[in-house]
């Protein structure tokens, strides 16, 4: 594995962790506020995202 894929799989790993504490978060918050869509929307590009961070990994690694 190179050092590229290595930055790679960390980027994303942190990102996708990020992302699920923020899931929750806004889960949690919906549960005692009421719930809002605008928040799940925001996530949803987050998670695009991860999914790109773990698409360039793949992409590295097979470099």
């Amino acid at each position: 594995m190179n050092d590229r894929s290595k930055i790679f799989k960390v980027s994303a790993i942190i990102a996708s962790l990020l992302t699920v504490l923020c899931l929750v978060f806004n889960i949690i918050i919906s549960i005692i506020k009421g719930f809002t869509i605008y928040p799940y929307l925001v996530l949803l590009i987050a998670f695009i995202s991860c999914g790109g961070l773990w698409k360039m990994y793949v992409d590295a690694k097979n470099i």
